[in-house]
């Protein structure tokens, strides 16, 4: 979904030079928490290829099974308290699996209390080898500066849109449109662009593509998400689509997005390109 922060990730664990904390901020909190997760399983795979998880080695098996392999996961609605991070702490002293890091995410990390920033401290201050530790937060100005001090920042600009928005009706109708940019019948795949060049802003309608594929890609991680949205992405979970395919779908509709946007192109032509190209 965001394709120059996942390039600079990708080089940054190819070439050995990770940060051990990272701190992401910006307006969408789904954005965010979908990224992070796709990032841990990056992190933890044993052969990636060309910065995308191999889809077979056994940690990222683990995650199809719905099983994270040495990360501890905090997404609580509100106030984190401080025996959660302790037992985080804890867990980040243990040895490791069989993953290549341990990984800490905290969703929401503004929802922390305030004696627990000090334990936090701690495992900043004095990270175990292989540890990366993942924050989320939509207000960067509100996290303590003993803590944004030792983390790098990424900004996240959010998308503005969430599944749960969408009434039955629509959410089938995207989906569908989903299901045929990751199929194989290219006349569908032309008259699906003809139909989206003429609505009255194509951009919108290629947001929910992306923020559906990346959803999807999520769940076919292991990924937790709403129960509503897990739902929709049943039938194609049980098709089996390849793994590569997923991840070439995200990074030709992001790539289209950005054309869209930001540029005068031929919008029907653009469309029609990138659904070939999946």
């Amino acid at each position: 979904m965001y394709p120059k922060q996942w390039s600079f990730f990708g080089k940054a664990l190819a070439g050995d030079r990770l940060h051990h904390a990272y701190i992401f901020y910006g307006p969408g909190h789904q954005e965010k928490k979908d990224f992070i997760l796709q990032l841990a399983a990056l992190a933890q795979c044993a052969k990636p290829s060309e910065q995308k998880p191999c889809g077979e080695c056994v940690n990222c098996q683990a995650l199809v099974s719905k099983r994270r392999v040495d990360t501890f996961i905090i997404d609580q609605q509100e106030n984190i308290s401080i025996d959660t991070i302790r037992e985080a702490q804890r867990f980040l002293g243990l040895t490791k699996t069989t993953g290549l890091k341990k990984i800490l995410i905290i969703n929401g990390f503004e929802k922390m209390r305030p004696e627990a920033h000090d334990t936090l401290l701690k495992i900043f201050e004095e990270p175990p080898v292989d540890t990366l530790i993942l924050l989320a937060v939509e207000n960067i100005t509100n996290i303590p500066k003993t803590i944004l001090s030792r983390c790098h920042s990424v900004y996240l600009p959010g998308l503005g849109l969430s599944i749960g928005d969408l009434s039955p009706e629509e959410i089938k109708t995207i989906w569908q449109e989903c299901e045929i940019i990751l199929g194989v019948k290219n006349f569908a795949k032309l008259e699906l662009a003809f139909q989206t060049s003429e609505l009255e802003n194509p951009a919108d309608r290629i947001k929910w593509w992306l923020i559906f594929l990346n959803s999807f890609l999520v769940v076919y991680h292991g990924g937790e998400q709403d129960n509503q949205i897990e739902n929709i992405f049943l039938p194609l979970l049980e098709k089996n689509i390849n793994h590569a395919k997923i991840y070439r779908a995200v990074e030709e509709i992001a790539l289209l997005l950005s054309k869209v946007e930001n540029t005068n192109t031929l919008t029907r032509l653009a469309i029609e390109d990138a659904l070939l190209r999946v």
